[in-house]
């Protein structure tokens, strides 16, 4: 729908003000002042040049005054239109940002804890190696053995992400998607269309997670997002 702005109107500029403008230039092109009667003479050429200055400026200010306010009306039009797709977008990054965050700080305890752990049973292999080795009645061989047990480390811990366990399942609505038109798929994805590409072959569950993700916000042509209840 196109919204109604302020109407502008140029005004024309006519044959005989662009030959006054262009005498206006040429006399003071030429303009050579020798005396006072010239020089009082060119103050009264420059009162008439004001004068048509003034004019010129009258003639166009409605459209000035137009032009602001279609100008006011349209950039309020446009962030009317712009202004809730920036907040999404910024509340999406926002709450990408702190997903990221409560992986990381969710990574960094299960690796202290890993590594805790870690060190925990790497002392208990050292202090079993000690006492073995003092067992031992061949010097050589129980200096060894103390080398050996000085030199166990910890292992280097792997955090493992685990999925979350399912809890008590809940009716609620979802995004999903069903191909409607192959040709328009394969024409998107042939242009360059990631997520077009992405569903190619229509693989359903990836179609899926791309309707769960945008909500229809990202186009697929051959591809309908659709909401269902379960």
């Amino acid at each position: 729908m196109t919204e109604q702005t302020t109407s502008i109107i140029i005004p024309e500029i006519m044959p005989e003000q662009q030959e006054r403008i262009s005498k206006a230039e040429a006399w003071a092109n030429d303009l050579a002042i020798s005396d006072n009667h010239g020089a009082e003479m060119a103050v009264v050429v420059e009162a008439e040049i004001g004068k048509m200055i003034t004019g010129i400026k009258a003639r166009f200010a409605p459209a000035k005054t137009a032009a602001h306010q279609a100008h006011k009306e349209i950039t309020s039009l446009e962030n009317s239109l712009v202004k809730p797709l920036e907040s999404a977008k910024a509340l999406s990054r926002t709450k990408r940002a702190q997903y990221q965050r409560e992986i990381d700080a969710a990574h960094a305890v299960e690796q202290a804890r890993l590594q805790a752990a870690a060190e925990a049973e790497a002392e208990r292999k050292r202090v079993a190696a000690v006492k073995a080795a003092e067992k031992l009645k061949t010097p050589e061989l129980r200096e060894q053995r103390l080398e050996e047990a000085a030199q166990i480390i910890p292992e280097a811990p792997v955090v493992v992400h685990e999925k979350p366990a399912a809890g008590t399942r809940a009716i609620k609505k979802v995004w999903k998607a069903r191909l409607v038109n192959i040709g328009e798929l394969i024409k998107a994805a042939a242009s360059g269309n990631h997520a077009a590409q992405s569903m190619l072959s229509f693989d359903a569950q990836a179609a899926n997670r791309q309707a769960a993700l945008t909500r229809d916000m990202v186009d697929v042509p051959g591809v309908q997002f659709f909401e269902e209840y379960q």
